[in-house]
C-alpha cells in the first residue's frame, strides 16, 4: 500500500473545500494518503491554520483551489453541495461529496449527467458502506432469508446543521445501507415525525418500510436523544444478528436441537451466540483511498452518483410522506 500511496502523491493533487468538523477528518486522511495538495474554507484564517498544519496550500477562492486540483472533496453544508460541485465538474475535475450528494434529485441528477459527460468520477460519502461492520454483515445475511430489519441512528443535539433535518442529515446514511444490503426497491408504509429545535426540520423520524420480497423495516433517527447509538438488528430464518457500529461488535443468535444426556439427566441447549470478529480499520481512510484508487485507475466508484441520488429519493419520500 505505501507504494501505491507514493505513487498516487506523484500523480494526484487533491483539494478540500469545507474545513469544519467532517472537513478536518478528510484533510486529515488525504495527507496520511499523500496526494493533499489544497485547502480552501470561507473563513481564510481556518484556510491559513489548516494549510499551515498540514504543509499544504492555502486557496484564497474557489477557483484557485480547483485550478490546483485534480480532484475535490465538497466538505460543505448540503445547501451548497450542488453549486460547489458543478463548479467543479464543469472545469472537468473528479468530485467527491459528502453525503447527501445534493437536497433534491434534479440537483443531484445534474451533476450525475455532468459528470458522464465529462467522463469524470463521481463518488457520494455514504461512508458506512465501508464500515467493517457492515461489510461483515452483508457476508453473514447472503446465504440466509431476512425477515426483518431494525436500525437505530440516534444522537444529540448538533446546532451546526441548520439546512437539512435529521432524514438527509442522519437517517440518509442508512437508507443508502438498505439498498446496499438487500438490493431491493422499498415501500414506505408509515412515517412518524416529531420537530423540536425548528418547525419546518423533523429531528426525530421513525419509518416502517418493506421491501419488494416482504422484509420488514424499521428505522429510527434522531438528533435530539442525549445517548449516541448506531445499530441494527436482523432477523432471518436462522438466527438474530445484532450489530453496534460504534463498538464494532456483531452478534449472532442461533437455535440448535442440542440434546444430551448424561447418567439420569437430560441437558437442552436452547441456542447459541456467535460473535463474530470485524476487522480494525478506519471506514473514512477505506472511503477515501477507494475514491483515490477510482481517479487514477479511471474505474467505477464504489458509492456512484446513481446510489447518492436512490438515496435521496427514499429521502424525499419520507419527508413527503402524509
Amino acid at each position: 500500500m505505501s507504494k501505491n500511496m507514493k505513487r498516487y502523491s506523484e500523480v494526484l493533487n487533491v483539494g478540500v473545500v469545507g474545513l469544519g468538523q467532517m472537513g478536518k477528518n478528510h484533510v486529515r486522511v488525504l495527507s496520511q494518503i499523500g496526494v493533499l495538495n489544497v485547502v480552501y474554507d470561507i473563513s481564510q484564517h481556518l484556510t491559513q491554520k489548516v494549510a499551515e498544519q498540514y504543509n499544504v496550500i492555502p486557496a484564497t477562492s474557489m477557483d484557485e483551489l480547483i485550478e490546483l486540483s485534480d480532484a475535490v472533496f465538497v466538505v460543505t453544508p448540503t445547501s451548497t453541495h450542488f453549486d460547489l460541485a458543478k463548479q467543479v465538474l464543469m472545469q472537468n475535475k473528479h468530485v467527491f461529496i459528502e453525503k447527501p450528494i445534493t437536497l433534491t434529485v434534479e440537483e443531484a441528477r445534474e451533476l450525475i449527467l455532468l459528470a458522464q459527460k465529462n467522463k469524470r468520477i463521481l463518488q457520494i460519502g455514504h461512508i458506512e458502506r465501508f464500515n467493517p461492520v457492515v461489510m461483515e454483515l452483508k457476508k453473514i445475511i447472503q446465504n440466509d432469508q431476512v425477515i426483518s430489519v431494525d436500525i437505530k441512528r440516534l444522537s444529540s443535539y448538533d446546532a451546526r446543521i441548520k439546512d437539512t433535518d435529521v432524514i438527509f442529515d442522519l437517517m440518509i446514511h442508512d437508507l443508502d445501507l438498505l439498498y446496499y444490503l438487500f438490493n431491493e426497491e422499498i415501500q414506505i408504509k408509515g412515517v412518524l415525525k416529531k420537530s423540536i429545535h425548528r418547525p419546518e426540520l423533523a429531528d426525530h423520524v421513525s419509518v416502517l418500510a418493506e421491501t419488494l420480497s416482504g422484509i420488514m423495516i424499521t428505522v429510527t433517527s434522531s438528533r435530539v436523544t442525549e445517548e449516541k447509538i448506531r445499530s441494527i438488528s436482523i432477523t432471518t430464518l436462522r438466527s438474530y444478528i445484532h450489530a453496534d457500529y460504534l463498538t464494532r461488535n456483531i452478534y449472532i443468535h442461533r437455535r440448535t436441537n442440542l440434546q444430551t444426556q448424561f447418567e439420569e439427566a437430560t441437558y437442552r441447549q436452547e441456542n447459541i451466540v456467535e460473535k463474530v470478529y470485524v476487522p480494525n480499520y478506519e471506514p473514512l481512510y477505506l472511503q477515501n483511498y477507494h475514491f483515490v484508487e477510482a481517479v487514477v485507475s479511471e474505474s467505477d466508484p464504489i458509492v456512484s452518483g446513481w446510489d447518492g441520488l436512490r438515496a435521496i429519493q427514499l429521502a424525499q419520500q419520507i419527508q413527503d410522506y402524509s
